[in-house]
């Protein structure tokens, strides 16, 4: 392919460490393709599902730095609300 000697200190860089990691990942194509499937004939499938569990890890962390996010501002957010009563 074409490569364009300006974005190879960023673009470059990033296209060369996806190559050396194609076809060394953790995760089976045909075990998440029949999870897929087999979603389809779920009578409440799941809205997000996280594959694999470098996914599943990654996913549960940054939602777990969100819901800390939200509690540490939790006062400042709530204080946005018209006054009771």
């Amino acid at each position: 392919p074409n490569r364009i000697a300006e974005y190879a200190d960023t673009a470059g860089k990033r296209m060369q460490g996806t190559s050396r990691g194609s076809g060394a990942q953790p995760g089976d194509p045909v075990r998440a393709a029949e999870a897929m499937i087999a979603l389809t004939e779920h009578a409440a499938p799941p809205r997000h599902l996280v594959l694999g569990a470098w996914g599943v890890d990654q996913v549960t962390q940054r939602l777990k730095a969100r819901l800390a996010e939200i509690e540490e501002w939790r006062a400042t957010g709530e204080a946005t609300d018209f006054p009771k009563g």
